[in-house]
């Protein structure tokens, strides 16, 4: 990813993400040519693996065991990187004329044909961690949102299976009832505070709560929502499940490209207050995995200084702060595992957000492909690794 490659300090005198400044790269490929929304194609970096900026050769390198680089030319194709694509792509690459998917994953209505995994061009991948999408409230809007026990009462609204079904079902999307998905660290097996039957959502339990919370009517919020790929569904399922609770959800739809940048990210917290919106489903995805991720999770959804951030609701709660800090300066695993897992229960006590489901990466590629190894940082297959028939 070019915003992770080293660079030489000339990069610092162009403006960021200006069309037609330099793409750097220190990995096994460059970008040869790009047009934005189009074509991109890399070809092999001279300067990897030589000092004499010679080395092009499309065939292994033996100092790096992780990077071959066997492939003399990618092209991607970025108009076929959208999710209304994702069905085109499935198709041709199941003809033979697109080797792998860009950006996209194998379509929800294709997944229960390759559910047995008796496919060996399909791949189901976990990235241990993820929350993809989830609910969070908008703590500085002047909606009932603002009471705990309002935000407890609409832990128990979603029916996080039907939402699983617009992704493929939950052999693909595991229900998710806490800040960390199984294999990351600060999981907790079996903690769900706000269970029902099945994870299929308890309207009955929620209309309780909001009544002894003082909101036996209902009210009604606004739901910022993306307009592309299935968002539009999972806005539709949470409009229903929060409707049988009593609580209306009107819709604002915002494009994908626009949905951070002017959508739903907010700078000030009187920004935020009359943002427009009061709910919205992002997701999130790690930046690392393994024994040490809970760092590149908990802390930027609900860490006081990450808003403005991707603490998008502008949640803060001192006593996560301190656990988060106690965590992050922990001198044993042990100990900072303890950390997270106590920093797990005070968010979820106080329901900032309602996590849905860790999802599995879908991918398909075609037969002519080979030596293709899972990339959980891109969620794709790892260029640098492929061979072709």
């Amino acid at each position: 990813m070019f915003f992770a490659a080293a660079a030489p300090p000339v990069s610092l005198t162009y403006t960021p993400l200006t069309a037609g400044n330099p793409i750097w790269s220190d990995g096994p490929y460059e970008v040869q040519s790009y047009v934005p929304g189009q074509k991109i194609v890399l070809v092999p970096n001279p300067y990897w693996g030589a000092t004499t900026g010679n080395n092009t050769t499309a065939t292994s390198w033996s100092l790096d065991p992780n990077r071959h680089r066997y492939v003399a030319k990618i092209s991607i194709d970025e108009t076929l990187g959208s999710d209304a694509a994702a069905d085109e792509v499935q198709q041709e690459i199941q003809a033979g004329t697109l080797d792998l998917e860009w950006n996209t994953t194998v379509p929800a209505n294709s997944l229960a044909g390759l559910a047995n995994y008796s496919n060996a061009l399909f791949g189901s991948f976990p990235s241990p961690g993820i929350t993809n999408p989830y609910l969070v409230f908008n703590l500085q809007a002047a909606t009932p949102l603002q009471n705990v026990k309002v935000r407890q009462a609409l832990e128990y609204a979603i029916n996080k299976v039907a939402l699983a079904k617009i992704y493929g079902g939950t052999n693909f999307n595991v229900p998710l009832n806490q800040v960390f998905g199984p294999g990351a660290e600060g999981y907790i097996a079996g903690y769900n505070p706000y269970p029902t039957t099945n994870n299929e959502g308890d309207a009955s339990k929620c209309k309780s709560l909001l009544k002894a919370a003082g909101y036996a009517n209902g009210f009604t919020i606004t739901d910022a929502y993306r307009t592309d790929g299935n968002h539009p569904a999972i806005f539709e399922e949470v409009q229903k499940d929060f409707g049988a609770c009593g609580v209306t959800v009107n819709g604002k739809g915002i494009s994908q490209g626009y949905y951070t940048s002017s959508g739903i990210l907010q700078t000030t917290a009187s920004a935020l207050a009359s943002s427009g919106w009061d709910i919205t489903e992002p997701g999130w995805v790690p930046d690392w995995y393994g024994a040490a991720s809970a760092r590149s999770i908990l802390p930027d959804l609900f860490g006081s200084s990450d808003f403005p951030g991707t603490n998008w609701g502008d949640f803060s709660n001192a006593n996560v702060d301190s656990l988060v800090t106690s965590a992050e300066t922990a001198t044993t695993l042990s100990a900072a595992t303890s950390d997270w897992q106590a920093a797990n229960k005070a968010v979820m006590e106080q329901a900032p957000f309602i996590p849905f489901m860790g999802q599995l990466t879908n991918l398909m590629h075609a037969s002519s492909v080979h030596n293709a190894i899972y990339c959980p940082f891109s969620a794709q297959y790892n260029l640098a690794d492929i061979w072709l028939s």
